[in-house]
């Protein structure tokens, strides 16, 4: 039996890019790859107020909405004209973020689509520049809320609009922002576009969808809503998610690229079978499956009055079996 080469998941001598590295994911993406032994510059939009703890971590302002500023700090982390790894986990919460849909703004939802996929693609496409030359790999943050739809009713009495300054008029139930939803989805979608695009050069693009995080002001009646909807009946830690952006990073994710790898304890094992046993794109991918067996060969026509399935109800199960939950 051949033994796993643990050096396959070490980042000694690759230089690494994380945007958003000012935020509790973001910090942990930047201490967990240099501890893995890259060199790392965190870039945010403001300065980090507490040292990281401990690997070669340097720091950078940037402004995501701004193509100059995304540049720089491209240009500037690039070390001995090498880009090997670039992490996008910038997100932001307009004041309306927790309002019910109705009352959201246009502005607000602006707000969301500028840092979470303006900036993205400001950052995909300076590193798909500085990687074009020898490859790397682009780890790009999503969410659960980006494959499945989200259960307003966790947020019943919980306390998050006080947790991130978010004010509300009133005592009065919370929603969560279609926006960051449509963005999250988007980031999948961008993944998959960029990891074929990309290919032929070697970099490869996936993201992650991260469940719920754990939270320290968080009340207990949020906790325990969402942990009843996990079957490890949890919510996530930091380190669980970048534990998997150091996997993608890393040599011993090398033919792995377009994937959407979900880290969320399961959730959604209760509900819709095929939402959440496929994680929300198996069905396409049986789809496009049978499709191209299917070109080949007639399929016949249906009867009047009935209607010819595009592919057989066995073929659908075996997609969602054949991708699990990622």
């Amino acid at each position: 039996m051949t033994q796993t080469d643990d050096s396959r998941f070490r980042l000694d001598g690759k230089t690494a890019l994380v945007f958003g590295g000012r935020g509790t994911l973001g910090r942990a993406f930047c201490e967990t790859l240099a501890r893995a032994g890259a060199r790392v510059r965190a870039a945010d939009i403001a300065p980090l107020p507490e040292p990281f703890a401990g690997g070669e971590i340097s720091h950078a302002v940037v402004d995501v909405r701004k193509e100059a500023s995304v540049a720089t700090v491209m240009r500037e982390a690039v070390y001995n004209g090498r880009l090997d790894v670039m992490v996008y986990a910038v997100t932001t919460k307009p004041d309306d973020f927790y309002a019910p849909f109705e009352e959201c703004s246009l502005e607000g939802w602006q707000t969301i689509m500028r840092a979470e996929l303006d900036g993205m693609f400001l950052a995909c496409r300076e590193a798909g520049r500085a990687m074009s030359g020898g490859g790397g790999s682009i780890v790009l943050l999503s969410s659960i809320y980006g494959i499945v739809g989200n259960d307003q009713r966790i947020y019943e009495g919980a306390n998050l609009a006080a947790v991130y300054g978010k004010a509300t008029r009133g005592a009065r139930q919370i929603y969560s922002h279609a926006g960051y939803a449509a963005a999250k989805g988007g980031v999948v979608s961008m993944t998959r576009f960029l990891a074929a695009y990309w290919g032929h050069a070697g970099i490869r693009v996936n993201c992650i969808s991260p469940g719920g995080l754990e939270h320290p002001g968080e009340n207990a009646e949020f906790v325990r809503r969402y942990s009843e909807r996990v079957p490890m009946g949890r919510k996530a830690r930091p380190q669980e998610i970048a534990d998997a952006v150091r996997f993608l990073a890393s040599d011993a994710a090398s033919y792995v690229t377009g994937h959407n790898l979900v880290v969320q304890g399961h959730r959604g094992a209760h509900g819709s079978r095929a939402a959440a046993d496929c994680g929300g794109h198996a069905l396409v991918a049986g789809i496009r499956r049978n499709h191209h067996r299917n070109r080949s060969r007639r399929i016949p026509a249906a009867r009047s009055g009935s209607h010819q399935p595009f592919f057989r109800r066995a073929d659908w199960r075996c997609a969602c079996e054949w991708h699990g939950h990622g």
